[in-house]
């Protein structure tokens, strides 16, 4: 074998080793891949005010008023089962730039979770040819661009996380020709996660990104009450986790990996550099292995 073969060759093996051993030290063992796990899980599911919490929200105050006659709205729907009635709803909306704000208040409490929430949501609604949509109710419209903000906490048996999230995306398809609804945009968040452990509390502090690219949603979310039974496609995740050792050392450690929605209330976590495959429950965020 010629010099430059076997240079190339090393080089090929040195950065595969190089990069598989990188992946597996990341995550050093099964507690740091729980976390991980229930980070994404949380950001997605709708028992967490995730992903899935936009639609629901998105379908009481704009879809559900204009299937189901008189409009109620976020303002005077009832408590959605797992969420709480919203409190200090203040609605506006500008002409010159067709913005819908929301903003509103959002606490529940049982045996089993704890929750308070602050949120704000801005939507803009456009006809295909690009004029603002005042009474999306009322009046048909082409695209949604939506940006969403959610803060507060979240407490479990099993771990407590305070967080902030800003979704920023667009759902086009909303004319009466097109076949499904598609979105396009990110999501990131930031914040600190406290899972109960029989050792002890782990405190990780997490950032991240998601990255929806070609979503497909079924049309009849505007109707079913399981959303996240009508939603499909990949989710790209960054991830950045902080913790420190009890000597006062700092790691830090990045993964990234994919999420595949599966149309069926559940999604699949894969994580890169290790083999195993997550399912997700969209509804209430379980995490299966």
């Amino acid at each position: 074998m010629g010099s430059f073969m076997r240079i190339y060759l090393f080089t090929i093996l040195a950065f595969l080793f190089y990069s598989c051993s990188d992946s597996y030290q990341l995550l050093e063992d099964d507690q740091d891949v729980e976390v991980l796990a229930l980070i994404i899980s949380e950001s997605l599911s709708d028992q967490n005010d995730g992903f899935i919490t936009e639609f629901y929200d998105f379908r009481t105050e704009f879809i559900g008023s204009a299937l189901n006659g008189s409009a109620k709205g976020l303002a005077s729907a009832g408590p959605r089962p797992g969420h709480g009635r919203p409190q200090n709803v203040v609605k506006t909306y500008d002409p010159e730039t067709g913005e819908h704000v929301i903003e509103f208040e959002r606490s529940f409490s049982n045996p089993m979770i704890s929750k308070t929430q602050n949120v704000s949501l801005s939507y803009i609604f456009e006809t295909a040819d690009g004029d603002f949509v005042e009474y999306p109710a009322r009046n048909p419209y082409s695209s949604v661009s939506f940006k969403g903000q959610r803060s507060g906490s979240i407490s479990t048996a099993r771990k407590t996380s305070i967080s902030e999230r800003d979704a920023n995306w667009k759902m086009s398809g909303f004319d009466p020709e097109a076949q499904v609804i598609m979105l396009q945009g990110v999501q990131t968040s930031q914040g600190t996660m406290v899972l109960k452990t029989k050792n002890g509390d782990l405190t990780k502090e997490f950032s991240m990104t998601l990255s929806f690219e070609d979503i497909e949603m079924d049309k009849s979310f505007r109707e079913d009450s399981t959303i996240e039974n009508k939603i499909s496609g990949t989710i790209e995740f960054d991830v950045n986790v902080t913790h420190t050792l009890p000597n006062g050392e700092i790691k830090e450690r990045v993964n990234s990996g994919s999420i595949d929605l599966a149309g069926d209330g559940k999604a699949l976590l894969r994580i890169m550099g290790i083999r195993q495959v997550f399912t997700i429950h969209l509804k209430d965020g379980e995490v299966e292995s």
